[in-house]
């Protein structure tokens, strides 16, 4: 496994190719809140250091692949202050 988190993993499938698959558990659909955009950023990075890397296969482990975003979590941020707003977009 080179990567796993709450809702994303990332494994080696053949030399060269790895999958990246979205299963947010407990979930009947996929959603990108801020907790996946971290672990997107978080497997990007290594994906980024896998040695001799040609391909991602991006995948879904939901029926759907991804229903969009968690509105709820993001009127929430929304409502932040300015300054903890753009703190928050620059960690996601």
């Amino acid at each position: 496994m080179i990567y796993s988190g709450t809702a994303i993993t990332v494994k080696a499938i053949e030399p060269g190719f790895v999958e990246l698959c979205f299963d947010q558990p407990g979930a009947v659909v996929n959603t990108l809140g801020m907790q996946v955009m971290r672990e997107l950023g978080e497997a990007a990075q290594k994906i980024q250091a896998h040695a001799g890397l040609r391909g991602v296969l991006v995948t879904s482990a939901k029926e759907g692949f991804i229903a969009g975003a968690d509105i709820m979590e993001f009127l929430t941020l929304f409502a932040s202050p300015e300054d903890e707003l753009i703190a928050n977009l620059k960690n996601a």
